[in-house]
């Protein structure tokens, strides 16, 4: 068996998982975590995240595209995606999604969003996956800040509204309709 530098298998074949092991970890999470949001904080949150396959697809495909702009020699095996657990604002708070086409029925639910990461050394020269931002090439570098102006390292101020290569808006369940779900 051929492995990555995770131990993943990367055999030619179609990743597969067994289904009890699926969903064993969706019913975990559900009836655990889920349960424990929803009573705490007296909501009905999202469960799962949907997206098209091809928004995934144009999500790696700009990664790739936008860091080889920088870096032409980077591999596919040197770039990956991080997914953050997220929660959309409060009806109160709403103004903080303004221009990102989220519905308000998506307010106080979870989310994902996903940034990409590239293999870069540590200070003891251990390759590991850090953020960074394929549109910047102040952030191809382990020590940079992910919002690092083009002039500096990321350890002074930080622009916080740099956009960031990511994504986000996928459809969640609940809002949308759990009759989809085999899960």
């Amino acid at each position: 068996m051929d492995t990555n530098s995770s131990g993943l298998n990367t055999n030619s074949g179609p990743n597969t998982l067994p289904y009890n092991f699926i969903k064993n970890l969706i019913d975990n999470y559900k009836n655990n975590q889920l349960v424990s949001i929803n009573n705490d904080q007296n909501i009905d949150d999202a469960h799962s995240v949907h997206f098209d396959l091809a928004v995934l697809k144009k999500f790696i495909a700009d990664i790739e595209n936008e860091t080889k702009k920088v870096l032409p020699t980077v591999t596919a095996q040197q770039l990956g995606v991080r997914m953050y657990y997220g929660a959309y604002p409060d009806t109160n708070h709403w103004s903080m999604v303004d221009g990102q086409s989220v519905p308000t029925n998506y307010a106080e639910k979870h989310t994902v969003v996903m940034v990409p990461t590239l293999k870069m050394p540590d200070e003891q020269g251990q390759i590991l996956n850090y953020d960074f931002n394929p549109l910047n090439p102040a952030t191809y570098n382990a020590s940079a800040n992910i919002t690092a102006s083009s002039t500096g390292t990321g350890s002074g101020s930080a622009d916080v509204s740099t956009d960031i290569l990511a994504q986000n808006h996928g459809g969640l369940i609940p809002p949308g309709p759990t009759k989809v779900e085999k899960f």
